[in-house]
């Protein structure tokens, strides 16, 4: 009789405990709906400011409150990090755009992702390349290398795949790719055509020389 009792006492634990998660992972779900409807309200307004009332300032104060945010499905934060890179750009808050690109890196890359920033592949002081790479590579990987515009003399590899290309930087790496993004001398004063072409190519043999290091496919440039 008293083991049918705590059988009983026992069960009737579980049932509330089973009930009472029940009612709090509800209880989390609509939060989270909740918090998800205020965010697109947010950036709607947002918009709103950016577009019609020229308050770019105004728009991304309204949405630094969901930094970190992560009860809301990914969509969403990407397209608010989206909006809050290209509005912290186009403000020339340039150290902000690469903080914000490399949270933005973060959502797609679920085993990781590593960097190294102003790598030198030749003696001038242009002659710079960013690298990304993904983690947990068992092989050699593909790279994609991206050469930043602005008519051979203005520009950034940091700030370019931030402000231009990142779906595409985000896309090689999910899929398990690495990306090189490199500067060159720009042609005024000191220097003339070819030498940004010159420093391309310089950077693609730095790149095909490290290939080791960097755990780069070489027939996959």
């Amino acid at each position: 009789m008293k083991q049918f009792k705590q059988r009983c006492i026992e069960c009737m634990i579980m049932i509330c405990l089973t009930l009472s998660t029940a009612v709090l992972t509800a209880a989390e779900k609509e939060i989270d709906q909740k918090l998800a409807q205020q965010m697109e309200q947010d950036y709607q307004k947002a918009i709103h400011l950016q577009r019609k009332e020229k308050k770019l300032e105004e728009a991304l104060k309204l949405l630094e409150k969901y930094d970190g945010s992560e009860a809301v499905p990914d969509k969403l934060r990407y397209k608010i990090l989206n909006y809050r890179i290209w509005g912290s750009y186009a403000s020339r808050q340039f150290d902000e755009c690469q903080h914000l690109f490399h949270r933005y890196l973060d959502l797609s890359r679920p085993n990781g992702w590593s960097k190294e920033m102003n790598v030198a592949y030749g003696p001038d002081e242009r002659n710079l390349l960013d690298i990304y790479l993904p983690r947990g590579a068992t092989k050699p990987v593909p790279v994609l290398v991206l050469i930043h515009g602005g008519g051979w003399g203005r520009g950034s590899q940091t700030l370019y795949p931030a402000a231009k290309q990142r779906q595409l930087v985000q896309k090689i790496l999910a899929s398990g790719g690495a990306v090189a993004t490199i500067t060159y001398r720009f042609v005024y004063k000191d220097h003339k055509l070819p030498a940004p072409l010159h420093d391309s190519a310089r950077a693609i043999q730095y790149l095909r020389a490290n290939a080791a290091k960097y755990n780069l496919d070489k027939k996959r440039f």
